[in-house]
Formats: structure tokens, sequence, C-alpha cells
């Protein structure tokens, strides 16, 4: 997602300063297409990235499973026990599990925010390629606009 927005930062930021060097009033615009998209994935290097993108986020999906699959079964072991317990034990316990609860969201929030820092540092090089391939393109063609 956040590439998407970087993209369509990028774009903007090519788009205005297009504007800026717009021709005469009596030269007619000259507008570009181009799907960027298409542009990325064709890009030798982009496989490699999503690759890399993909492993990291696995590993960080198991890391994830595992202290979840830690609270599910502390959480089980505390419902079946949870007759047999005093109420400061189950205070006790409560309090474990609370404490597990909040480290899972944690862990989920820490993991989502590195795969979009991950994702940033992997691709952001790629899309600022393609920007300044476009830059390049349409100046050597006298494209006035570009649009995605």
């Amino acid at each position: 997602m956040k590439n998407i927005f970087t993209i369509v930062f990028l774009f903007i930021t090519l788009f205005c300063s297009a504007q800026k060097n717009t021709p005469a009033a009596n030269e007619p615009f000259k507008i570009g297409y181009i799907n960027i998209d298409s542009v990325l994935m064709n890009l030798k290097d982009y496989p490699t990235q999503v690759k890399i993108l993909e492993a990291f986020r696995k590993q960080l999906t198991a890391q994830f499973e595992v202290k979840n699959l830690e609270f599910e079964q502390k959480y089980k072991d505390f419902q079946e026990k949870e007759k047999s317990y005093t109420e400061e034990q189950k205070n006790e316990k409560f309090a474990e599990l609370q404490k597990l609860d909040q480290e899972l969201a944690k862990l989920r929030n820490d993991a989502n925010q590195q795969i979009g820092n991950k994702e940033n540092e992997l691709l952001v090089p790629l899309n600022e390629k393609i920007l300044k391939a476009i830059d390049v393109v349409a100046k050597a063609k006298g494209y006035s606009h570009i649009a995605d």
C-alpha cells in the first residue's frame, strides 16, 4: 500500500514539475500514458525484490505464530484449570494472559511496520528508477504531461 502512495506522490511531483515547464500558449500539449505497475512488474529486479519481501514476511509470520500458539496453549490451560484455581491464582493467570495478548498485539504492529519499511527499502529504488526513465523519455520525446 505504501508502494502505491510512493508512486502516486512521485507521479504528482513529476506532473507538477512538468506543468511548470509547459510550452507556450500556442504550442499544443503532448501527453504520454504509461502503466507504471506493468513496467515495475517487468523490471528484472522486481521478482528478486518480491521474493526477498515474501521471505521476510514469512519469517515475521512464523515468529508471530510461535507466540500465538504459546498464548492459545496458556489460555486453553487456564480454561481447563480455572475452577481449581484460587481467586488469587485466577487473577495472576489472567494477568499473564493479558500480558501475552498485549505482546501479541505489539508484535503484530511491529511486524506490519517492519514489512512496510522493508517494502519501501526494496521497491522504492525501483520506482525511482522508473520515474527517472519516464522523465528522460518525456523530455526526449517532448511530452508536457505523463499520465499513469
